[in-house]
């Protein structure tokens, strides 16, 4: 998977093998009027979190490819993570044995 990040003004952008994914957090935060989705995707090639939100361009191409790349993740996790609390709370979408 690539994704992008910013370095102030400057997306650059970071290419991630699926199986160096080691952790998936969802979790649901106010963000003015609405109830954003982000993921914190912990890998073995860095300590630091890569944070995807559902606003990001691409989010939309990438969602359905977890399910496909990672054991275990759910084809309907968008729907089913709908339902979580919107308190900031995580949720394991996924966490390898």
């Amino acid at each position: 998977m690539t994704v992008a990040e910013m370095e102030g003004e400057e997306a650059v952008y970071v290419r991630v093998p699926w199986s160096s994914i080691m952790t998936i957090l969802a979790h649901r935060e106010d963000v003015f009027t609405v109830a954003q989705l982000r993921l914190e995707v912990l890998t073995s090639l860095s300590e630091e979190a890569l944070l995807i939100t559902e606003d990001d361009t691409g989010f939309d191409a990438f969602a359905p490819q977890l399910a496909e790349h990672l054991p275990g993740v759910s084809p309907s996790w968008r729907t089913e993570l709908a339902e979580i609390p919107v308190d900031g709370t995580p949720y394991v979408l996924f966490k390898r044995a």
